[in-house]
Order: structure tokens, then C-alpha cells, then sequence
């Protein structure tokens, strides 16, 4: 999973930057995991604690947590309002970017550890689960998609990206009309884009109020989605819609950028009495989402709708219970979740009994030592351009985009690595 959709923090902090490009480590990681037989060794779990812990969401924190507190001994009880699992790994994500195969296969290696995972099952009233389990993790995400705050936004042929990428994954039939347009610069506007274009609309434009240098949507996708056929329109903000004659009329404003806000980027500032309208028809909103946490639930939440917990230790208001991933951090990356699962399963196990040593060594120390000694590169060498499939034939379907690395190529990227790790004997 992580080899298809990791935003890649990893290879901003590569030296081989300071020479001409990061290592390709996601591309490398894609590669070996999926070679035949790279998953087949069954994964050795601890023995049993007898102790079980309730996990409420099978997101990546969820799944994550459960991985590690089953390898080390416990028996988590997964519980998913969704009729499968994977959380937006599977309802979020389109499968032209990640196969439903590739992650029903890691579920399934997660589940061979003896974890169970109740799908269908909406659990509101968290703190009445802990009466059940030893422990309970919140991981319910962040599934709500914000609104735009423009009359107008409940009009019919009005939808929120959230929606339309769902029940895209849950096979239903969607018909978006000729014309299309997404509100938004992130990468799940650009997941609705062009999800939009294989649902078959012939013009699809993106909407964003800065310039494409400040959209935070992966470069790499930006790219793919114009190369599709996406065409943005930029530093324009809605202001209303009007239905009309079986379309959208959208009422735009047009933007200018001014001094840096708290986001890092130039504020986008009205230009007055620069208004004009467009015609589509379907509008999707994918401007962010937020957690799907609920004073329900029984533990605190901080103003934004976060859940509030210790730092530390992730620990809620309520002793016992945990919580993690998009519910705390608000929308978020798939690697910064894994992070928040493992750290929640370390905490989980000190509350428990345990040292919260659960690091996994998955070779020997020195290996590979004697075989690619320690060197320094000053000679500029890129790393092999990502292929993509036809974008004419891919926009077809919904069918895996990128290609991969072949095997000479993942070689050959990994021997780019200086080998910053090895210290001078």
C-alpha cells in the first residue's frame, strides 16, 4: 500500500537530494513487496496475554495498531461501519491508484495473525465498548466532507468528494453529466478529476482559488490529471450556485494572492467586482474533510472536532481508551496514520503491562556491509522516470496508472543510495 500512495516524507530528507534527486525509495518499496512471495512467510506472533483490545475503525491507524498488538501477543476485535475494511484506503483512494487486490492482501496478512474485524458494524458509543475490552482504540477517521459555505451547496447536481469516490468503490452507478467541476487543490480534487473523467464526463476542470505552485496536491498527480485531460482554472473561489435548466450555474470570483498565511502560502484575496459565472453539470466539493468523531463517542474533543488525548501517550479523556490517526490529527496522510497506529499500540501495551518495545528487526545489523562498502557520489546520476500507462486508454478505466519499476530499474535506483547510515569505522 505504502509502495502506490505515500506522500514520500522519507525522500525529502534524502541526501542524494543534495546531488541531484532523492532516491526513489517509494518506487523501490513497490517493487519488492510486490515480487511473489514476498508476503508468503507467516508472521510470528508472541504468545498469548490473554488480554483483548476493541478497535473502532480499519483505516491504516486502525489496522496498524491491530497488526502490532497482535504480533505481540494481545487479540484486538476490529470493528468498521463500512461494509469492508481499509477505512479510506479502500473508499477513499481510486483503484486506478490502489488495487482493491493489493490491499485485501496486506488485510489478509493482518488478519492471519488471529484479528478479527467486524465490518457493517457502526459503533457510536465508544466508552460503553471499554466495558468490553481491556483497551480501546478510536480510529474513525476522517470521512465528513467539509462544506463549501455557499447558498447553493445542497442544490441537486451539488456533491461532496467524499461521497463520490465511496460509491465509485461500492460499484454504484453514477452518471456526472458532460461538463464536470471540482472545487479544491489537494490530492482528493485531483482523485475526484479524474475519477470524474472515467465515469465518463468529457470536460472536467479544476477550481482553485491559488496558483498551481501552491496547490497541495502531489506534483506527479497534478501532472497525470492534466495529461488526462483535467484543465485548471485558477485563482477563482466560488461564491454561490443557481440551478438552472438542468445545470449548475456557478458564480466565481476571481483572486489575487497576497501576504503569506499561516499555511505557508500567499493568502488568495478577493478582486472586487470581478464575479463571473460558469455552466456544469455536476459540482464536487473537495476542498478537505473532517473527523467523524462525535460527542457520542463519550470522551472530549477539542474545538475543531478532533479528538483531545495525551501527546505522549494518546490516552483520551476517558482512562483506557485511545485514539489515533485522522480523528486526532484531522485529514492527514496514509503514512503519518501508520505512524499514529504504531505509537498508539506502544502506549497500549505499557497500559497494559507491557515495556511498549515492539521495534521488529528485519535483518541482520551488518548485512550488507562487506558487499556495498560505504561510498560518496559527486557525479549526477537521476533516478529512472515513473511510467504511467497510455493516458487516452487509462481514462477508459479504472486500471492500475502507474507501471512500476522493473527490476534492472529498482537495481539501479537502490545502488543511487549513499549509504548515509554506515559511520566511518
Amino acid at each position: 500500500v505504502c509502495g502506490r500512495v505515500c506522500v514520500r516524507k522519507c525522500e525529502i530528507e534524502c541526501r542524494r537530494a543534495d546531488i541531484d534527486e532523492p532516491v526513489g525509495i517509494n518506487a523501490i518499496k513497490r517493487f519488492v513487496t510486490d515480487q511473489p512471495g514476498a508476503y508468503d512467510a507467516a508472521p510470528k506472533r508472541q504468545a498469548s496475554r490473554g488480554k483483548s483490545v476493541g478497535i473502532v475503525g480499519s483505516g491504516p491507524a486502525g489496522l496498524t495498531a491491530a497488526w502490532y498488538l497482535g504480533l505481540y501477543g494481545y487479540d484486538p476485535v476490529i470493528y468498521e461501519a463500512l461494509p469492508k475494511p481499509g477505512g479510506m484506503l479502500r473508499y477513499g483512494i481510486p483503484e486506478y491508484r490502489l488495487p482493491q487486490k493489493v490491499l485485501d492482501a496486506e488485510i489478509g496478512r493482518i488478519k492471519s495473525l488471529g484479528i478479527k474485524i467486524h465490518p457493517g458494524k457502526k459503533i457510536e458509543k465508544i466508552k460503553a465498548l471499554r466495558k468490553n475490552y481491556h483497551a480501546v482504540f478510536a480510529a474513525v477517521g476522517a470521512h465528513v466532507n467539509a462544506p463549501l459555505g455557499i447558498p447553493g451547496e445542497d442544490l441537486e447536481g451539488m456533491l461532496n468528494c467524499v461521497t463520490l469516490l465511496r460509491e465509485v468503490k461500492m460499484g454504484k452507478k453514477i452518471k456526472l453529466g458532460s461538463e464536470v467541476a471540482v472545487i479544491g487543490g489537494g490530492n482528493s480534487a485531483i482523485d475526484a478529476a479524474r475519477t470524474a473523467l472515467r465515469l465518463g464526463a468529457q470536460k472536467v476542470s479544476i477550481l482553485y482559488r491559488r496558483t498551481e505552485k501552491e496547490m497541495p496536491a502531489n506534483a506527479e498527480e497534478i501532472a497525470e490529471a492534466k495529461a488526462e485531460g483535467v484543465k485548471l482554472e485558477l485563482l477563482v473561489a466560488p461564491v454561490q450556485a443557481a440551478r438552472q435548466n438542468g445545470k449548475i450555474h456557478l458564480t466565481l470570483q476571481k483572486m489575487s494572492l497576497g501576504e503569506i498565511d499561516k499555511s505557508g502560502r500567499p493568502k488568495p484575496v478577493p478582486v472586487e467586482g470581478s464575479e463571473f459565472e460558469l455552466e456544469f453539470d455536476q459540482v464536487i466539493a473537495a476542498i478537505g474533510q473532517k473527523p467523524s468523531a462525535t460527542k457520542k463517542m463519550g470522551f472530549e474533543l477539542e474545538k475543531n472536532g478532533t479528538v483531545k488525548v495525551n501527546p505522549e501517550t494518546l490516552e483520551t479523556s476517558v482512562p483506557g481508551i485511545f485514539a489515533g490517526g485522522d480523528a486526532v490529527l484531522g485529514p492527514a496522510s496514509v503514512i503519518e496514520a501508520i505512524a499514529m497506529g504504531r505509537k498508539a499500540a506502544i502506549a497500549i501495551d505499557r497500559c497494559l503491562g507491557g515495556k511498549g518495545m515492539i521495534d521488529e528487526q528485519l535483518a541482520p545489523l551488518n548485512a550488507g556491509l562487506a558487499k556495498l562498502p560505504r561510498r560518496e557520489e559527486t557525479g549526477e546520476r537521476r533516478r529512472p522516470r515513473m511510467q504511467y500507462a497510455d493516458a487516452g486508454r487509462r481514462i477508459r478505466g479504472f486500471g492500475q496508472d502507474e507501471c512500476g519499476y522493473s527490476k534492472q530499474q529498482s537495481a539501479k535506483e537502490a545502488n543511487r543510495c549513499l549509504q548515509c547510515d554506515l559511520e566511518e569505522k
